[in-house]
């Protein structure tokens, strides 16, 4: 008898609870779709849909959001000060700069001028490059990464921080705990004991943080005093530098700035260590920039001023960063508005295509216009479930003009995006739909011909290393391979 008394109130305890989610279904849904996909499975599988609520569920990033409210009076301060002193003035002539104007509507920084860019391309220059300007860091460094690993190029950082720490350096550092959960508590206490702020970025409350898969920080961001920047997809690990089985050679692009848009990637970095800390650290916030007045004055280095006059060393640049606390779905608004730019061409190279119906659309619809669309994709999988879905979109894609390409010469995992020849993006962002919506991620857009001819050159020697992908090579896989596509495809919402 107790033991039935005790099935019938857990019973009604567990759809009592069913009925609860059911109701913040309602209340905070994003997509009909999901929304009668989850009540659907609360109401038929209690059991099974309540865990997975609490992994993959919540779909707004709250506590980001309050962090933001609060921290707006001194975040705030900082973002319009910087936009008074380096946004250009308005009235663009150059269509490269007005498109990256508008696009800077999207979100709170705005577009700068007078930057330099340079394209670091695979993990030795990018990681080598990276950590040489942590060398040379004089007042402090800010990094983020989703990955850090302990392994041989974990250690490395490690070291260089610390003997940076030694000098008096500040070093600020921030760590997605879901995608860096292979770092042990030595690493971290290493760190913390010669100085070194080490945090951890965490979605939700300290005891459920490890059970939830949702809202990583998936941004790779180290500056250094306030004037050098970099940014892109390369993470800290031995896999970046080719040396994870398997995945050999490891393709990457990455992104080296210097200008005014190193401080937008400051605020980006600050926006997050505030909501880890609630506090925000004294920092540099005085570009260096190479203008006429400055050396018609003789108050620059005549060899800054030469470099300053050249068109390939003045890049207009747009720090975009996106996450799920954003009000509206910047990062997917952010493809949309690129594609539909596009006159000429859209080439985007991601590890993981995984578009929802919006982004396929807008493909398909660019294709009609006589848009030569490529997507350049992996040819070998990392993650397999990735790999079906992204393949079950190849009938699709190839019936409407869009030709994807599978990279042949090792594992790829560059985040680029070429619109014709107006601007080019080296982003943290993959294709799909957890960085669409469910990561914090960051988009550097670059208007400037010789640095999307750069990029042009770099993508068209990465297509002559693949192979076009087609339909009828889809059709001819095993019945098994389509069926695994179809299969993974459902759960594209959340890949």
């Amino acid at each position: 008898m107790e033991q039935q008394a005790f099935l019938f109130f857990f019973l009604a305890f567990i759809y009592l609870l069913a009925a609860l989610t059911i109701i913040r279904v309602l209340l905070h849904y994003r997509t009909p779709q999901a929304a009668i996909a989850w009540i659907l499975a609360l109401a038929l599988l209690p059991f099974v849909a309540l865990p997975a609520y609490l992994l993959i569920g919540p779909n707004k990033f709250r506590g980001y959001r309050d962090a933001r409210k609060a921290g707006d009076r001194d975040l705030g301060k900082l973002v319009n000060r910087f936009a008074e002193r380096y946004t250009p003035a308005s009235g663009y002539d150059d269509q490269g700069l007005d498109s990256l104007a508008r696009l800077s509507q999207l979100g709170r920084l705005p577009v700068t001028v007078n930057n330099r860019c340079q394209l670091l391309v695979d993990g030795e220059q990018a990681l080598s490059t990276m950590f040489k300007s942590i060398e040379r860091a004089q007042r402090y460094i800010l990094l983020e990464f989703y990955i850090i690993n302990g392994d041989s190029t974990g250690f490395k950082l490690k070291e260089i921080l610390i003997a940076r720490a030694r000098l008096g350096v500040n070093i600020f550092m921030l760590y997605d705990d879901i995608g860096s959960s292979g770092l042990n508590a030595r690493y971290i206490k290493e760190l913390k004991r010669h100085g070194i702020d080490a945090r951890p970025f965490g979605s939700i409350k300290k005891y459920l943080k490890k059970m939830q898969i949702n809202f990583r920080n998936h941004r790779k961001v180290l500056i250094v005093d306030g004037k050098v920047g970099f940014t892109g997809g390369i993470n800290i690990g031995d896999e970046y530098l080719g040396q994870a089985k398997n995945l050999q050679p490891w393709r990457d692009t990455h992104i080296q700035i210097e200008g005014p848009s190193v401080l937008a990637l400051q605020l980006v970095f600050l926006e997050d260590w505030n909501w880890v800390t609630h506090r925000i650290p004294t920092l540099n916030w005085r570009a260096e920039q190479y203008n006429e007045e400055q050396c018609n004055k003789g108050q620059l280095d005549d060899n800054r001023c030469n470099e300053s006059r050249s068109s390939k060393n003045s890049h207009p640049v747009l720090i975009l960063p996106t996450g799920p606390a954003d009000d509206q779905d910047t990062s997917e608004l952010f493809f949309l508005s690129a594609i539909n730019r596009a006159q000429h061409k859209i080439w985007i190279a991601t590890p993981y295509f995984v578009p929802d119906a919006s982004i396929l659309r807008a493909l398909q619809l660019a294709t009609i216009r006589g848009v030569d669309v490529r997507i350049l994709i992996p040819a070998i999988p990392d993650h397999r479930v990735i790999y079906y879905a992204t393949h079950s979109f190849l009938e699709e894609a190839d019936q409407s003009g869009i030709k994807i390409f599978a990279y042949q010469r090792g594992f790829m995992h560059q985040k680029v995006l070429l619109v014709d020849s107006l601007y080019a993006c080296i982003n943290t962002a993959n294709l799909d739909a957890r960085s669409l919506r469910l990561n914090f991620e960051v988009n550097t857009v670059v208007a400037s011909s010789p640095f999307t001819a750069q990029v042009e050159h770099m993508l068209i020697r990465d297509f002559q290393y693949a192979r076009r992908l087609t339909g009828r090579l889809h059709r001819a896989k095993p019945l098994f391979f389509r069926l695994a596509c179809r299969t993974a495809r459902l759960f594209s919402p959340v890949l």
